[in-house]
């Protein structure tokens, strides 16, 4: 169960959310041009796509493999062709992603419980995507939407990491285009789920 005192401690931290899940329908039209119905189609709110969002899931884990993996193998291949190079690109690799889990951490400390953790990846995961995948991309396109989607995760400090949230972004855009934008939603609030340790909970790992 969530305490009073976490509960509106999650509330602060969502606080940005919420107008972002606002925004979402107030955007698109909501009380002016259109109405819950209408507005839903315009934010391709249905059932999710099972199958897309396995790819799109598989998908993700491969671009976190590759963006922070691919460097490290380049460096020890450097070292062992050319030693004297002395390549800093693991020095660098280790910075970036001690910035990630810094912010990681910071979020973990605000949502201590698994009831919690769940709670935050559903509300990130739909409020984010219904303003980017739903009621943006349609608009900017694809690229432009995920570069803001990339902008506003500014907070990891890392470069790798931004890269990393762009190639996903983008990811998810060509999914909502095949599909609708409860299928990214429901890729997102998983990613968000395990990455905040979620399955520890579950299954103590």
């Amino acid at each position: 169960m969530i305490s009073l005192s976490s509960f509106f401690q999650i509330i602060d931290q969502l606080g940005f959310q919420i107008l972002l899940f606002a925004y979402s329908f107030i955007g698109v039209g909501f009380g002016t041009r259109r109405g819950l119905k209408d507005c839903i189609n315009r934010l391709s709110i249905g059932i999710p796509n099972i199958k897309y969002a396995i790819v799109g899931f598989v998908g993700i884990y491969l671009i976190d493999y590759i963006i922070w993996n691919v460097p490290l193998f380049i460096d020890n291949l450097i070292s062992l062709i050319v030693p004297n190079l002395g390549s800093d690109i693991a020095t660098k690799m280790a910075v970036e992603s001690s910035n990630v889990e810094q912010v990681v951490q910071s979020i973990k400390h605000v949502v201590p419980t698994l009831t919690e953790i769940a709670f935050l990846s559903i509300v990130v995961g739909i409020s984010e995507e219904l303003l980017f995948r739903g009621a943006l991309q349609p608009r900017f396109g694809n690229l432009y939407t995920s570069l803001l989607f990339t902008v506003l995760h500014f907070q990891y400090f890392s470069i790798v990491a931004l890269l990393d949230i762009f190639l996903i972004s983008y990811m998810l855009g060509m999914i909502r285009n095949k599909t609708n934008t409860s299928t990214t939603a429901l890729i997102h609030t998983i990613y968000d789920f395990i990455s905040l340790g979620g399955l520890v909970f579950l299954f103590n790992v």
